[in-house]
């Protein structure tokens, strides 16, 4: 799980970081997904306990510089699942600040929870949540989405909808591959 090499975060400058006005922020630093399907990586992809401890101390000090504070958008973990992700994991609980305008996050919903939602929602106004669903039959999805289950994919979906028709997501996104 862990024998692929990953590139190590370098180190940034905090009086640079500081001058500069970013309205949107893209937070890639943890490629870690429960799933494997074939458009992404041939096998389930985590990173070292070392890689996590380092990349964990490289968000908290991103967040403690003035351009991440402000800035109005993000987009969170493109590279991985957010919700399984153990570099984000205390990011939504930290007293860190940040209230920004919007949140763009990408996820296959199986470990998506109401309790995460409410922590992230600490530091957003608005959500928008894209869903990959490779799949409209259980064959089909767990073929793709290997490591994921079509039923838990089913029962979030119907829980994401609601609190789309409950403005609770700003936006609501499904991302699927089509094949003949």
């Amino acid at each position: 799980f862990y024998k692929q090499k990953l590139p190590v975060p370098v180190a940034y400058n905090p009086e640079i970081i500081n001058k500069i006005k970013i309205k949107r922020i893209s937070l890639s630093l943890d490629e870690t997904c429960n799933c494997y399907c074939p458009k992404c990586r041939l096998k389930p992809l985590g990173i070292s306990p070392a890689h996590v401890v380092l990349r964990k101390s490289l968000l908290h000090s991103l967040l403690q510089t003035k351009t991440i504070k402000d800035a109005d958008e993000f987009y969170l973990a493109g590279g991985g699942e957010l919700f399984v992700s153990k570099v984000y994991e205390d990011f939504w609980a930290e007293e860190h600040g940040l209230k920004a305008d919007r949140v763009f996050i990408v996820t296959n919903l199986q470990f998506f929870s109401l309790e995460k939602l409410a922590e992230i929602k600490k530091s957003f106004v608005n959500i928008d949540l894209t869903v990959s669903v490779d799949g409209a039959s259980k064959e089909t999805y767990e073929a793709i989405q290997r490591g994921g289950k079509f039923s838990v994919c089913q029962e979030k979906m119907q829980i994401v909808s609601s609190l789309r028709k409950n403005n609770e997501l700003e936006r609501l996104n499904i991302t699927m591959v089509v094949q003949q």
